[in-house]
């Protein structure tokens, strides 16, 4: 008898190991459930990581054809200055023969203007000494 009971003793004992171990089981099976979870979740995330870096490589995009056109601008720009400092120059050397020429013009009548006052002068003083 007292060997029966040993083996009873033994089988509770290989019982109780049996009922941990699927104890132990279950435990892991939650775990994978929420390992499911947390990979359906981390699947949604990339997928969002994915959809923001296409919507960053379009700005991206949108940034260097806004470079571009600014560039482009700035092309222009320095044209339409070194268009505008050629107009400068032109109207500059225009302007200083324009005045170089009028000068002489007026320094020419004055010239005259003096010489014919000067010869009406000497005149009166020649018909004023004649009596």
């Amino acid at each position: 008898m007292a060997g029966l009971a040993v083996r009873m003793a033994g089988l509770t004992t290989s019982m109780a190991r049996l009922a941990g171990r699927k104890a132990s089981l279950v435990t892991p099976k939650a775990g994978l459930a929420d390992r499911k979870v947390g990979l359906a979740t981390s699947k949604a995330g990339l997928a969002d990581r994915k959809v923001g870096l296409a919507t960053s490589m379009a700005g991206l995009a949108d940034r260097k054809a806004g470079l571009a056109t600014s560039k482009a601008g700035l092309a222009g720009r320095k044209a339409g200055l070194a268009t505008s400092k050629g107009f400068y120059l032109i109207f500059i050397i225009t302007y200083k023969t324009t005045t170089k020429l009028c000068l002489s013009m007026y320094q020419k009548r004055i010239k005259n203007y003096i010489q014919t006052i000067k010869t009406t002068q000497y005149t009166k003083t020649l018909t004023q000494t004649k009596p």
